[in-house]
């Protein structure tokens, strides 16, 4: 990847997903909020979330690594403080930090997000923008 790498619009792939429960789970395959490209190495480019206004309550928001090389180099990447009703997500990778941003082909990054609001009245919905580098 060359110095100073940014992707045009068009080069970013938007994934998104949404729900009312718990977001994923680093430890749980088969959990929601997990975002790849399983076909070649890709740059975290930005994360936005957006919270229902009909729950109560907030929470961290952690961004972790399952990792491709196994349970030893999964990590913790990013912790999002309190985020849920009136505390939106939007979070973009500066152009200058895309280089330690790169992950591997089978790396998967996940949202954790245990909902506050015990009634499973508060939704959440999230994007996650990823790109190819050159």
């Amino acid at each position: 990847m060359s110095d100073g790498y940014a992707p045009n619009p068009s080069e970013v792939l938007v994934f998104s997903d949404s729900g009312s429960g718990n977001m994923g789970d680093v430890t749980d395959r088969s959990s929601v909020a997990r975002f790849t490209i399983d076909r070649s190495q890709f740059v975290l480019v930005f994360i936005r979330g957006h919270f229902s206004e009909l729950g109560n309550g907030t929470a961290d928001l952690k961004l972790r690594l399952d990792s491709i090389l196994g349970e030893a180099h999964d990590l913790l990447l990013q912790v999002f403080v309190e985020k849920g009703v009136g505390n939106d997500l939007n979070f973009k990778i500066d152009r200058t930090e895309y280089e330690k941003w790169v992950f591997r082909i089978g790396d998967v990054l996940v949202l954790e997000w245990d909902n506050p609001d015990g009634t499973g009245a508060l939704s959440w919905g999230v994007e996650v923008g990823l790109a190819i580098p050159e």
